[in-house]
C-alpha cells in the first residue's frame, strides 16, 4: 500500500534492475567470466578450471566448502599481466552495470597474486584503468578492499595492509579497507592488522554470521 492508499504492485524484475544497488561483496576472482578463464588459460598456458566453460557453474557449486576454495585458488595463475587484471575487472563491472551496481566493493587478494609473480605494478595498472573506464561508461563508483588469506598469519596481514595503503591511489577511490578470507578456524592473532586499519578510518568489511571474528569486535566495523 502506499502513500495514497492504493494496493502497491510487487516490484518486477525489470523494475529491480533498474533501482540503483551497491555490491558490498564480491570477490574479483569469483566475477570472472567462464569464457575469459578459458581465454586466460589457453593464453598462459594452465589448465581450465573444469572441462568447458558450460561446466562452470556445477563446478563451483557442487562439493565441500574445501573443492570449492581449492578450485577458486586454481584462478591465480590466470591473472598475470595488467591487461589480464583490467579486463576481469572491467567484465565484472560491465555485468554489474546490467544489474543496475552504482557502486562497488571488489576484493582482491593482492598477496596471492604477488607470491605467483605477478608484479604489483601490474596489478595496479589493470585494476585502476578498470574503475575509471567503469565510472566513465557505467557511472560506478569502485572502492577496492584488499584482503588476505587469515591462515597465513600476522606478516601476511601486514603486507596486505601496506599495499592497501599504498593502493589508496587506485581507482576512483582507490583502496578502501583491508578484509581477510578463508577457513574460518583458530589462527594467530590478528587484530594488530586491523587497528592500524582502524586508525586510518576504515572500516571492517565482516560478513554477517561468520564466527571468530571477537577479537576484532573493538574496531569499527559494517557488514558486508
Amino acid at each position: 500500500m502506499n502513500a495514497r492508499g492504493d494496493q502497491a504492485r510487487p516490484p518486477t524484475l525489470d523494475w529491480i534492475r533498474e533501482q540503483p544497488k551497491a555490491e558490498l561483496h564480491v570477490h574479483l576472482l569469483g566475477a570472472m567470466r567462464p569464457a575469459t578463464a578459458f581465454e586466460l588459460a589457453a593464453l598462459h598456458g594452465h589448465p581450465p578450471p573444469c572441462p568447458a566453460p558450460s561446466d562452470w557453474v556445477r563446478t563451483f557449486t557442487t562439493g565441500s566448502l574445501f573443492e570449492f576454495v581449492e578450485r577458486f585458488i586454481g584462478l591465480f595463475p590466470l591473472l598475470r599481466t595488467a591487461e589480464d587484471f583490467e579486463r576481469v575487472a572491467l567484465e565484472a563491472f560491465e555485468d554489474m552495470a546490467a544489474d543496475g551496481i552504482a557502486y562497488a566493493e571488489p576484493r582482491v587478494t593482492l598477496t596471492s597474486h604477488l607470491s605467483r609473480g605477478v608484479a604489483i605494478e601490474a596489478i595496479s595498472e589493470g585494476l585502476s584503468s578498470a574503475a575509471r573506464e567503469a565510472h566513465r561508461k557505467w557511472g560506478i563508483e569502485v572502492g577496492w578492499i584488499v584482503d588476505f588469506p587469515r591462515v597465513l598469519g600476522i606478516e601476511t596481514g601486514r603486507l596486505a595492509l601496506n599495499l592497501a595503503v599504498e593502493g589508496r591511489r587506485w581507482g576512483c577511490w582507490g583502496s578502501i579497507s583491508l578484509g581477510m578470507r578463508g577457513p574460518r578456524r583458530r589462527t594467530a592473532p590478528l587484530s594488530g592488522c586491523f587497528a592500524r586499519r582502524a586508525n586510518r578510518g576504515w572500516a571492517s568489511p565482516r560478513t554477517p554470521g561468520k564466527p571468530g571474528l571477537r577479537s576484532m569486535s573493538a574496531w569499527p566495523s559494517r557488514n558486508g
